[in-house]
């Protein structure tokens, strides 16, 4: 079972909610804490990198106005979003923080819903590259962690495809990315996509796919600095409005 690569963790003291619960302080703070518990549960199983497992402060300064406006508007209300099947289709540059406003906006409905939550897994992380890879691996040599993984994808709440589109996708990627984003779609069941391609420009590339992915979706563009080379980092998220 997919829910075989959880293991609970007692580092509770490191809880992402330190700084804003009432039970910090309280015998009611300890490993036992449901909401604690929980949290971890549905990280562990996101297949989020474990460094997005921690808030992200994200900075609106150089995002357009009505850009920005979406972005506060949904993530103050992330849970109906979510449990509406809304999409949103986030492009931009290279490293200009796409990926992390979409992994924002998982983790705060992970927040949202961790009290309620009995181990499910609500929200899968996908790396399209590294998915289709693992696809055609599969017809090869079988995995029982990749069944489990589709599986997760048609039935969690929430998916974030990340990288759209990177390369130009074979037919067979095509077809297969498509069937798993249609099935969603039609299941209504919410997705994120992030790419460095335009609607537009996606269309050039697979006008099947982007029909499906901009033509369901919010289609918002994420302005700004590229984050992983600046060295102005520090100066840029103490300037305008964090979030």
């Amino acid at each position: 079972m997919r829910d075989n690569v959880y293991s609970g963790r007692l580092d509770f003291e490191n809880c992402w909610y330190r700084g804003l619960c009432d039970k910090v302080g309280t015998a009611e703070c300890s490993e036992m804490c449901r909401k604690f518990v929980q949290t971890d549960y549905l990280f562990q199983l996101s297949d989020l990198p474990k460094s997005c497992w921690t808030p992200q402060k994200l900075s609106t300064e150089m995002l357009a106005e009505d850009v920005k406006e979406t972005l506060c508007t949904i993530m103050a209300d992330i849970e109906f979003y979510v449990k509406s099947g809304f999409n949103m289709y986030l492009y931009g540059e290279t490293g200009c923080g796409k990926t992390s406003w979409a992994i924002k906006l998982m983790n705060n409905y992970f927040a949202c819903i961790a009290e309620r939550n009995n181990f499910s897994t609500r929200g899968l992380f996908v790396n399209i590259p590294s998915f289709l890879r693992d696809a055609k691996l599969h017809m090869m040599y079988k995995s029982e962690n990749f069944m489990e993984k589709l599986e997760t994808i048609k039935n969690c709440d929430i998916v974030i495809w990340d990288e759209v589109c990177q390369t130009n996708p074979t037919n067979y990627e095509s077809q297969w990315l498509y069937s798993y984003i249609n099935e969603r779609l039609l299941a209504k069941k919410c997705n994120i996509y992030t790419s460095n391609l335009t609607p537009d420009a996606l269309r050039e590339v697979d006008e099947r796919l982007a029909s499906r992915v901009c033509g369901e979706s919010d289609c918002l563009e994420i302005t700004g600095i590229d984050m992983r080379v600046t060295k102005t980092y520090t100066a840029f998220m103490n300037s305008g409005e964090v979030v």
